[in-house]
């Protein structure tokens, strides 16, 4: 059976190609935990003029995740420190609908921001009424402040 003349057959084809490339969840896991330095560690380059100056402080931590595929383990978040108000950046997990990962800017005062892992190691804030925000030093510093009000 030719696969242009039956779009149904080409479309079982394609699922099977990914299938036979999706990764092992213990890969996928060590992906996710270097993304997730490789983010922190950008986080932390952006934010080095402040904590030099002592205005900012950052500490890093480990949060425990639970996902469906991977159980029970441990990822790095960051705490970050401006003045009197405290903004978290908790990891949720590799298993996301459309994404390769999400991490939340969490503040005291319940504001959330999510950032999301578009393809590996392109991170973009989730807007829900228009496009995802490219993610960079300008972006996050913005929302950050607004997150520390």
């Amino acid at each position: 059976m030719e696969t242009s003349r039956d779009p149904f057959l080409s479309f079982i084809q394609k699922k099977e190609k990914l299938a036979s490339h999706t990764e092992a969840p213990e890969s996928r896991k060590m992906q996710w935990l270097e993304s997730l330095n490789r983010l922190y560690s950008q986080i932390e380059e952006w934010l080095v003029p402040y904590l030099k100056d002592g205005q900012v402080s950052i500490d890093r931590s480990s949060a425990q995740l639970r996902e469906q595929r991977l159980g029970s383990y441990s990822a790095p978040m960051l705490r970050i420190k401006i003045v009197d108000e405290t903004v978290d950046v908790i990891p949720r997990g590799t298993y996301i609908v459309g994404a390769f990962g999400r991490v939340d800017l969490v503040s005291r005062k319940r504001n959330r921001q999510r950032i999301i892992e578009d393809r590996w190691n392109e991170w973009h804030f989730a807007v829900e009424s228009s496009e995802n925000i490219p993610l960079n030093a300008d972006t996050f510093k913005r929302r950050l402040m607004h997150m520390a009000r």
